[in-house]
């Protein structure tokens, strides 16, 4: 298919996601962080991690410490209910949805 129109290409993606049943990726995070006001920003050293997804909607987005290997941030989802762990701050976050603007 040359110049597939959107349907076809909600059939091929829809196609291709149903022969996944799992998938495991090593990432490279680049993490920037800011205040309630989001008018000063933090960027952090650059860190490793995993995400590994298994049907149905179960995801777990694993953040390394860089050099040591250690968890900075570990996010598991099971599609409704999201749990973000930071370890380095003895912190926990829980809720069923949370909305985030990406930086550009």
């Amino acid at each position: 298919m040359i110049n597939p129109d959107v349907a076809q290409l909600i059939e091929i993606i829809d196609h291709r996601y149903q022969q996944v049943s799992s998938l495991t990726a090593a990432l490279d995070f680049a993490v920037s962080v800011s205040g309630p006001d989001r008018s000063e920003w933090t960027d952090y050293t650059p860190c490793s991690g995993y995400l590994l997804f298994r049907k149905s909607y179960m995801l777990r987005v694993l953040v390394l410490v860089p050099v040591l290997h250690s968890r900075a941030m570990d996010l598991v989802s099971d599609g409704t209910v999201f749990t973000l762990l930071i370890p380095l701050k003895e912190s926990h976050y829980s809720g069923k949805e949370y909305h985030h603007e990406v930086r550009s």
